[in-house]
């Protein structure tokens, strides 16, 4: 074993000090802390987890369907009587919209850049 190997242990421990190096502080989240308290598992986190998750999926089909209601669509058509559920043919589809995912999914590249995570490999 090389001493790398033999002070890793160390190094990683609780009692020293915390070494401030971005890669070496995830390490030791990764290593000790998710090692000897599974908190992802708890069944508290998973519904804090959902909660949140739903939360933001109700915030975006809330605003799509107020997006809808804006939409006018013939004469004598206001605001509140833009959308009718009834009507034939459907004035939102989230299906076009996913012309636009390259534009949210090149928006998140500045942030995983931070932590040195290749999103986009030319």
């Amino acid at each position: 074993m090389s001493d790398n190997q033999l002070s890793l242990p160390v190094k990683l421990s609780y009692a020293n000090k915390l070494n401030y190096d971005l890669y070496k502080v995830n390490i030791f989240i990764l290593l000790f802390f998710q090692g000897f308290h599974n908190w992802t598992l708890n069944p508290f986190h998973m519904m804090g987890v959902a909660g949140v998750l739903g939360a933001a999926l109700l915030c975006a089909i809330h605003g799509a369907t107020v997006e809808n209601t804006l939409f006018e669509d013939g004469d004598g058509a206001n605001t509140f009587r833009a959308f009718n559920p009834t009507q034939a043919e459907e004035t939102y589809s989230m299906v076009n919209q996913f012309d636009l995912v390259h534009i949210h999914f090149l928006s998140t590249q500045p942030f995983f850049s931070t932590f040195s995570i290749e999103v986009i490999n030319f």
